[in-house]
Parts: C-alpha cells; sequence; structure tokens
C-alpha cells in the first residue's frame, strides 16, 4: 500500500503559525489567530481558531491571495465570540459574509475576485512547485475586508500546495507528445493515472500534482491550444493514435504497473476518457489498452467533430454555433452543444463497449454541458448492455460544471477565447453547493481509484508486468480442466448406471438438514459424493488457491449397509480410492474399482476452442459451485425417453446433469460455466452412452459460449415459449398459458436442466415460483447465459421492483442466507426466472406482478 503523504507530518514544528495584534480595550492578553497546519496540501482541512476575544463579540475572519497572473482573490465571514473568548471555524457558524453556517474551508473555496478586478477570472494554478500563500486575518466588528478603517486584531499565513515533498515533476515530450508526468516518492511500481482536461487548452498540472501526493503516477496531458502542438489554439490537431500513445507511455514507463491504469477527464476531456475506454483492442508489449477504471466528470458523451486521423489532419472544432445561448449580460453557455439528441450519432462514443469501471460526476447546474442527459445516455446503454455494475454515478445538486479538487474555489464564469472573438462562459455553479460537491466527489473518487488500482488481491501478488498474462493463461487452465472434471464425473454417472449391483448400492435417502423439504423423497447417492470430491480433489491440486471455495451440494460421509459411517475422499492413487470406496460398497471391490478407475483416468478429448479464452481474473478471486448430479431422481429412475430433434425431454436420464459453477467471490457474480450431459444419446455402435457438453465465460466484455446465440427475426419467432415444473403453482401455470398459449407452455424435470433448455433455445423463458432450487443447481448455467446476454433473476424481487432492472434483482453466489440452516442457507429463495433475451423477461414479470 502506498505511503500517504500529510505535509503537517513532516513539517512537525510548524504545525501552528500564530499571529497576534493588541485588541484596542483592556484584554490582558493580546487576540490570537492559529492555523493548523500551516503548510498542507490542498485537500486536506485546516482549522483555524480566534483566541483571548472579548465574548460575545462581532469578529470578521479574511482569507487573501494574490494569483500567479497578480490578480487579488478574497472571502470573508462574520460571527460572534463564544463565552470563553474565542471563535473555531470547525464548530461555529458564520451569520454573514461569502457564506453561511458552519464551513470550516469557506474561507478557501469562498474566495472570489476582489472587486474592482478584471471580469472573468478563474483561478488555476501554474508553478506547482510552489503553493497558494493565504492571508488570513481576524477583523475587529462585522466588516468587509475592503473597507478601508478596518481594524485587523490578528493574521497569519497558510500554504497551500499541490505537490507533496518527494514527488517528482518530469517533462514530457516524446514522439510528439506534450505533457507532464508526476510520480510518488519511492521506487515503485506505482498505479497511474492519464489526465485529461477541457477545451481551456494548455497543459494544466495540479490535478495530477496531487493525485502524485497520494500515491498515483499520474500523466497531465496536453491536447489543445499549448505553443509545443500544432496550431491553430482553438483546434484539436492531433489524432487518436496521440491519446493512444500517451497510454502506452505509462503502460512502457517502469514505475508504473502497466495493468493498474486509470484515466481521468473533465469537460471534453471527459468525452476523451470515454473513447480511450471502448479501445481496448489497441494492443501493446505486454497489455492492450485496456484502462482499469474511468472517471468523466461533467464530460459529453459525443464530439461536434470526430478526433482528427493519425496522421494529424485537421477538423473544425468550434461547435454548432445555433445551440450557443447568450443571457442578458452577453455571456454565452455552450450546455445545447452537446446535448446528445443534437450530435451526430457517428460521433457519439460506444458506450456499450466500455468493460472497465466508471464514475460519472455531474454538476445538476452545468452551464457548460449537457451532463445530465449525458450521464442519463451513458448509464441507460450500459444497462441495455448487461453492464449496470461498471457504472457509479455522483450527482451534485448547484453544483456547476468546473468539479476540481476540494476547497478550490470556483468561477461561475470566466474569459474563454474563441478567436477572432473573446467570450464570457458560463460554468455553472453556486458556491455552497459546489464546493460541498467537490469535497464529496474527491473523497469518492480517491475511494473508487483506490479500489480499482490500488486495493486488490491480484494486485498485491503481482510480481511482474505480466500480470494480465498469466492470469488469463490460468483462466484457460481452469476451464480446460473443468471441462475435464465434468467428463470424469459423467463417466463416473454412466458407470454407476451401467453396473446393476452397483446401482442398488448406491441409494441412500437425504436425512436432516440435508434433506430437501420439496420432495417427499430425495436421494443422495454415492455418485454425487464422488464427483463432488473428485471435482474437489483436481481443481484443488492444480489450483490450491481455490481448495476453500469450492463448495458442493453433498456432504461426503456416507453410511454402508454394515452401518459404518466413511468419509469419502479421493486418494493419491486408484488402487487407495478404490480400498476406501470399497469400505463404503460392503466389500465389493469389483464395484470400487471400476469407480475408481473413472476417477482417476482422463478422458480422451478436451474442447480445443478453449485455448483462445482470455479472462482477466486469478483462480484466487473465485470459487466454485459443483452439482455433481443434477435430477438425482431422474438418473435413478433411469428412464430413456424418445427425444425429439428440436425439442425438450420433459423426463428421464437426458435431464440429469453435472454442473459446475464458477463466481467471482467479491461480487457473487457467475463467470464461469461447465455443463455436462452424461446421457445425452445411445451410441449407435452399441457402446452404451455417449454425453456432451456445454461451456460459457462472461467477464467483462469476455462473453464466450460454445453455443451461438440464437437470432430471431419477425418470421420464426412463433411467440414467447416457457418450460415450467409440473408442480408449478397453478396461478403461474394459468398466467403463462394465457401469455404463451397452450402449445407454448412446457414441462421438464430438473433446474439445471430447465435452464439449459432456454441456454439451448428449446425454451425462451425458465420460471419457477418456489424457492426449491440451490446455489448448485443455478450457478453454471447462469454463466452461460450470461454469456449468451441473458441472466438469471430473483422472481420475487423482480416482481417487486419498480423498474424490473435485472442488473438489480439477479442471482448472486457468495453470500449465504443466515438465518436458514444446512442447504436452506444456499437456496434460491425468491424463486427464479432463467432468460436470454431481456424484453422476454420483462413479458414475464409483467403477466405475473400481482399474481404471487
Amino acid at each position: 500500500m502506498m505511503q500517504r503523504f500529510s505535509l503537517h507530518r513532516k513539517m512537525a514544528s510548524l504545525n501552528c503559525a500564530i499571529g497576534a495584534v493588541r485588541w484596542r480595550n483592556s484584554c490582558k492578553l493580546s487576540p490570537l489567530l492559529t492555523v493548523a497546519p500551516v503548510r498542507a496540501l490542498i485537500d486536506e482541512q485546516t482549522n483555524i481558531k480566534g483566541h483571548f476575544l472579548p465574548p460575545h463579540c462581532p469578529v470578521t475572519v479574511c482569507s487573501r491571495l494574490q494569483s500567479e497572473d497578480g490578480d487579488l482573490w478574497e472571502a470573508n465571514a462574520n460571527y460572534y465570540t463564544n463565552a470563553d473568548g474565542t471563535v473555531n471555524l470547525a464548530k461555529d457558524h458564520s451569520v454573514g459574509g461569502s457564506y453561511l453556517g458552519c464551513e470550516p474551508m469557506g474561507l478557501f473555496w469562498g474566495l472570489q475576485p476582489a472587486p474592482g478586478g478584471r471580469e472573468g477570472l478563474r483561478l488555476r494554478k501554474k508553478n506547482v512547485a510552489y503553493p497558494y500563500t493565504v492571508h488570513i486575518s481576524l477583523l475587529e466588528g462585522h466588516v468587509s475586508p475592503s473597507e478601508v478603517h478596518s481594524t485587523e486584531l490578528a493574521a497569519v499565513m497558510n500554504e497551500r500546495w499541490y505537490m507533496a515533498p518527494g514527488v517528482r515533476r518530469i517533462d514530457i515530450r516524446h514522439n510528439g507528445l506534450v505533457g507532464t508526468l508526476f510520480l510518488p516518492p519511492g521506487p515503485g511500481p506505482f498505479p497511474a493515472i492519464l489526465d485529461l482536461w477541457g477545451m481551456g487548452g494548455g497543459l494544466v498540472e495540479y490535478r495530477s500534482a496531487l493525485l502524485a501526493s497520494r500515491g498515483y503516477a499520474s500523466l497531465a496531458l496536453a491536447y489543445i491550444g499549448h505553443k509545443e502542438l500544432p496550431a491553430p489554439h482553438n483546434r484539436i490537431n492531433v489524432g487518436s493514435s496521440y491519446f493512444k500513445s500517451a497510454f502506452r507511455l505509462l503502460q512502457d514507463h517502469h514505475q508504473v504497473c502497466a495493468d493498474r491504469i486509470g484515466i481521468i477527464g473533465l469537460s471534453y476531456g471527459g468525452y476523451l476518457t470515454l473513447q480511450l475506454g471502448t479501445q481496448g483492442d489497441i494492443k501493446c508489449l505486454c497489455c492492450p489498452l485496456q484502462p482499469s477504471c474511468l472517471i468523466c466528470v461533467n464530460g459529453p458523451v459525443g464530439s461536434v467533430s470526430k478526433l482528427s486521423a493519425p496522421d494529424g489532419k485537421t477538423e473544425q472544432f468550434e461547435g454548432e454555433k445555433k445551440y450557443w445561448k447568450y443571457d442578458d449580460q452577453g455571456y454565452v453557455s455552450f450546455k445545447d452543444v452537446s446535448l446528445p439528441a443534437n450530435l451526430f450519432s457517428g460521433h457519439i462514443v460506444k458506450i456499450e463497449n466500455i468493460t472497465c469501471p466508471l464514475m460519472y460526476i455531474v454538476g445538476e447546474d452545468d452551464l457548460s454541458m449537457s451532463s445530465i442527459e449525458s450521464a442519463n445516455l451513458i448509464e441507460e446503454t450500459l444497462r441495455a448492455a448487461g453492464k449496470s455494475e461498471l457504472f457509479t454515478r455522483l450527482s451534485y445538486p448547484g453544483a456547476g460544471h468546473l468539479i476540481e479538487p476540494p476547497y478550490s474555489p470556483t468561477s461561475r464564469m470566466s474569459l474563454w477565447s474563441v478567436k477572432p472573438q473573446k467570450l464570457i462562459t458560463l460554468w455553472g455553479g453556486h458556491l455552497a453547493p459546489h464546493a460541498a460537491a467537490q469535497e464529496d466527489s474527491w473523497k469518492k473518487m480517491l475511494d473508487f481509484l483506490e479500489r480499482h488500482l490500488r486495493d486488490t488481491e491480484t494486485h498485491r501478488r503481482q510480481k511482474t508486468k505480466r500480470w494480465t498474462l498469466w492470469v488469463c493463461s490460468d483462466m484457460a487452465d481452469l476451464l480446460r480442466l473443468l471441462l475435464q472434471v465434468a467428463e470424469k464425473a459423467a463417466n463416473v454417472a454412466r458407470v454407476c448406471r451401467q453396473e446393476a449391483p452397483l446401482f442398488q448400492l448406491l441409494v441412500q435417502e437425504k436425512i436432516g438438514e440435508d434433506k430437501n423439504k420439496k420432495f417427499v423423497q430425495d436421494f443422495k447417492t454415492l455418485a454425487d459424493v464422488v464427483i463432488q470430491e473428485m471435482i474437489r480433489h483436481d481443481v484443488g491440486a492444480q489450483f490450491p488457491e481455490m481448495l476453500d471455495f469450492i463448495h458442493g451440494e453433498e456432504s461426503n460421509k456416507f453410511e454402508n449397509g454394515l452401518g459404518e459411517s466413511v468419509t469419502v475422499t479421493v486418494c493419491g492413487t486408484e488402487e487407495q480410492t478404490a480400498a476406501l470406496l470399497a469400505t463404503v460398497l460392503d466389500g465389493n471391490h469389483t464395484a470400487a474399482s471400476l469407480l475408481a478407475r473413472a476417477i482417476h483416468q482422463n478422458p480422451a478429448t478436451i474442447d480445443t476452442s478453449t485455448d483462445g479464452v482470455t479472462v482477466p481474473l486469478s483462480p484466487s478471486e473465485l470459487g466454485i459451485w459443483i452439482d455433481p448430479i443434477d435430477a438425482t431422481s431422474q438418473y435413478i429412475e433411469g428412464r430413456e425417453e424418445v427425444l425429439e430433434d428440436g425439442h425438450l425431454c420433459p423426463s428421464g436420464l437426458h435431464c440429469a446433469l453435472v454442473l459446475i459453477g464458477v463466481y467471482l467471490r467479491s461480487t457473487g457474480k457467475p463467470v464461469m460455466g461447465v455443463i455436462n450431459q452424461p446421457f445425452n444419446y445411445r451410441d449407435p455402435a452399441g457402446r452404451g452412452w455417449r454425453g456432451k457438453h456445454f461451456w460459457g465465460v462472461s467477464c467483462g466484455d469476455v462473453n464466450i459460449c460454445s453455443l451461438n446465440q440464437r437470432k430471431f427475426t419477425s418470421e420464426t419467432r412463433r411467440g414467447l415459449s416457457v418450460v415450467l415444473s409440473s408442480s408449478e403453482k397453478r396461478v403461474v401455470k394459468d398466467t403463462l398459458t394465457s401469455l404463451c398459449g397452450p402449445e407454448k407452455v412446457m414441462y421438464a424435470s430438473g433446474a439445471g436442466y430447465k435452464i439449459l433448455c432456454v441456454i439451448q433455445g428449446l425454451a425462451d423463458v425458465y420460471v419457477l415460483s418456489e424457492g426449491s432450487t440451490f446455489k448448485w443447481d443455478s450457478c453454471a448455467p447462469h454463466a452461460l447465459l450470461r454469456a449468451l446476454g441473458g441472466g438469471v433473476v430473483d422472481l420475487n424481487k423482480s416482481l417487486q421492483s419498480s423498474s424490473g432492472a435485472q442488473d438489480q434483482t439477479e442471482l448472486t453466489y457468495h453470500q449465504p442466507y443466515t438465518e436458514c440452516k444446512g442447504a436452506d442457507r444456499w437456496a434460491n429463495h425468491g424463486g427464479l426466472v432463467a432468460y436470454r433475451d431481456s424484453s422476454q423477461l420483462h413479458s414475464v414479470i409483467a403477466a405475473l406482478k400481482g399474481k404471487l
């Protein structure tokens, strides 16, 4: 974890500054004004106190700052002293002046150009190697700081820094790039940020300097209005390759974590941030151009003109002047220029292609950009793409366009040049709410960056910049392994059915907390236990970091016919496993040997299509749910149904499945699923049953499935079809029959098989109103559905949701129901709906609302 920098810790001897003048009455002690710390980073609070004052007397506290351009900025606040003769800005309330109420930092964010100064000023730090020096004074009475006859009782100076001690500033002039790189103290490597500002132009360094002071390497990049960039001043004369080169420069820097880079953009820089966030196909030496996170502050979703081509060809950028709006003073607002409805569709960022977390910050009083409308479009687009979990929205009433680091003065309007004319541009924002937005958003921005760039287990374990490569390799290896063990599991299931004496010995009735209360009779089989323990053994051997997070339906304690209790495990050799199983099987060594052979022999064929699977996750972030044999009752009964092509099987061996689902431990989202159907068809050569497997991966923008998404047209679609359990509630059956028609309501056995029917397109939706399924039933097929653009949602939550948003009601797999016991801790208590198309989900939910 990067060390945090606090200037007042490093300069303890300067922790308090005191100024004093003599009070004009008979007080024995002269008034004091203290400011602590005297030197601080710009985002640190400062405590201002007045001491040794008469009780209950009016005083004014003022602040003054001279900018690097020589302009004077000032603020003031009126207070009454307390009974003990003090005034404490951290606790006391201002009754007048630049702000009202308790505002500990009001003298800093309340700074405004002094009367008589130049029009259209905006305070921006140019040289971050030096601080702002703020003069703070205590005046007698409630007065304005500009009053000639006001009496100063005490005064003190306060330094406000953007750059902490030890931060390094490096000019970047490389391959046409114009920027400044700030590095925290120490050798690194550091997580990094590409820092983009708006059309005001120039090289703006102060936010990057502050981010480096908080432990991030940060590259402030100029792209318009800089003397070292192609002219003219108000035209972007660099192409998209310019910004990609800047990102690559960070990736290639030896003190930067190549796979931990975020992008922050304000205004037009926000548009560039969104644009870069959709271009992950650009390859670098070891990593793609794939940001880890994005922060967009009041940025548009599109540009009036596209970025220029990589060869530097210039495109005009002055916007559609018909959308410029002037107020009574002649100040201009560009807000309507960026309305999504006013942009050419080809100039709008393909938001649906974003694959990393995005924070969008909205100033609701923004008069320069259509931030609310842009945020709405982003939110709607990501929701439609099934990526709502990536989006974080912060919205601040009364805040304007220029949301900057905390305690910075804001300008509601300022001078902005568009040659040949000079304009005063409206930014919006009211002092107090805008200041509150800056303080709150900065804290949440840092938390967001910490979460996505620094504070992850995989990052702490990182040893090399090639993290992405070995993680992706691990995930492909995990998928291949799960396909292998699923086929081994299918072999075990088939062996148990082929040997009649063996099968008769296997059946054990579930009792106690393991019993599924839904059914009168429910069974646990040795095949279940053996498969579960075999998967645990094989996965744990290759990925020991996952061993404690491999969960199954069955207890591995088994009782044989002699009343002996045996714990079933997979041993190191086939012979050892056979000896253990023989104990369970009452000494039947032949049956035990058959099972042990199926457990220890690897299948001959592996799905080679998994070689191209690359998922940016580590197995140490994942857990596994196993259902060794789903639809156990169908497996035990062993009916062989005649299956027509393109139709589902209502019951029988066809419904029995091996399910292995992988979920993200932090969120519970299913990211990988493997389904094996051991009894898919009879071998025509008479060699017994043959199986079929299905798999899918869904993580970020990686959505791959062994099945293709079925494409429906108006000619091929003939209405909605639903699969149900035969024991489903009558009201559900009647409602869905009315919705779909009786021929489109089908019935089948096994929760996993019914979801597989949806995956295969044999049914559009599976509905279950009871809480009789469990995490192990749904995790694997859920991952496949997500890979196909669908999902599995909690039915009850969906019926109660006003918006019906599936991202808020989707099943997760990491948290038990603590109020329940045994298997019920992992039940899907709210029922479920499995779907491939969200419009079909909405139709079903709408039909069932008010019926359950």
